[in-house]
């Protein structure tokens, strides 16, 4: 979702540039970035909880195997 937010801003930079408001264009492209940055983040953060939850049964079931 955030990353949404990121092509908008990318997309209203072109435009700022095209129509020459360049310190408008610099301002939109800061916001762009922040919002890439924040997305890539969030975006391996929820990778990371996945791949933690996909391995706790195997885990789990491991060390009941080694307990029995």
């Amino acid at each position: 979702m955030i990353a949404i937010f990121a092509i908008m801003k990318s997309m209203e930079t072109r435009t700022y540039n095209q129509s020459g408001d360049y310190d408008r264009a610099l301002q939109a492209s800061s916001q762009a970035k922040s919002y890439s940055v924040a997305a890539i983040i969030v975006g391996l953060i929820l990778n990371g909880i996945g791949i933690a939850i996909a391995l706790i049964p195997p885990i789990l079931i491991s060390i009941a195997a080694a307990a029995s």
